[in-house]
C-alpha cells in the first residue's frame, strides 16, 4: 500500500512539473514566453494578496486548475466563453483529468467565483502587461477578459477585493514597477495594514 501511495505521488509531481511548461495563448503572438507554470504563480499570487483568508483547498486549487492542459493541451479562454458548449465539454475533461490524478480539491461555491476570477484576471493583467509592449494583437483576448469580468462583477459572482482591483487597475495606463521606481522612493509605498 506504501508503495502505490508514493507511486500517485510520485505521478502527481511530475504531473504538475510537466504541465507548468505547456504554452500559453499559444495562438497569440507574444512577447517572451507565457506558460502555466507562470500562470499559476500570478494567479496564486493574486488570490493570496487579494482574499482575506484563502483555504488550502482554494489555494491548491488554484495551483493546479491547469494541469489538465498537460494532456488536453491550452484551449484559449476566448474560444471557451464563445462556444460555452465546446467549453463545457474542454472543462469536463479537464476535470476528468485532474480528479483521475487527485488534484481536484473539493470548492464551495463562493471559492469557485474566487478561482474564475482570479484565473481571469491574471490573464487580463498578462493581456495588460503585453499591449503596455506595444503588442496588439492581445486586444480581443483583453476586451474578452474585460468582459467577463464585468459580467461577473453585474451577476454578483465576482468577488469584492477582485472588483476593486480590477476598476483601479484598469482606470489607469499599465505601469510596471521600474516605471515609477522614483515615484516610490519619493513617496514610498503608501501605508502598510497592520
Amino acid at each position: 500500500m506504501g508503495w502505490r501511495m508514493n507511486n500517485r505521488l510520485l505521478t502527481q509531481i511530475r504531473a504538475t512539473r510537466e504541465a507548468g511548461t505547456v504554452r500559453r495563448c499559444h495562438i497569440v503572438p507574444h512577447h517572451g514566453q507565457y506558460n502555466i507554470a507562470q500562470h499559476s504563480y500570478g494567479a496564486v499570487s493574486l488570490l493570496l494578496l487579494l482574499h482575506p483568508e484563502p483555504s488550502l483547498n482554494l489555494i491548491k486549487a488554484v495551483q493546479w486548475h491547469d494541469v489538465g492542459e498537460r494532456w488536453l493541451g491550452d484551449m484559449p479562454a476566448p474560444a471557451k466563453w464563445s462556444n460555452p458548449e465546446l467549453g463545457a465539454l474542454y472543462e469536463a475533461a479537464e476535470e476528468r483529468v485532474l480528479k483521475t490524478l487527485g488534484l481536484l480539491p473539493d470548492l464551495t461555491e463562493e471559492e469557485v467565483n474566487w478561482l474564475k476570477a482570479v484565473d481571469t484576471l491574471e490573464l487580463l493583467l498578462w493581456c495588460r502587461e503585453e499591449a503596455a509592449l506595444g503588442n496588439a494583437t492581445v486586444t480581443p483576448m483583453l476586451r474578452a477578459c474585460v468582459g467577463v469580468t464585468e459580467k461577473r462583477a453585474q451577476d454578483g459572482t465576482l468577488p469584492e477585493p477582485v472588483r476593486a482591483f480590477y476598476v483601479a487597475e484598469t482606470q489607469r495606463e499599465h505601469q510596471r514597477l521600474s516605471d515609477f521606481f522614483e515615484e516610490v522612493q519619493r513617496d514610498g509605498l503608501g501605508e502598510a495594514e497592520a
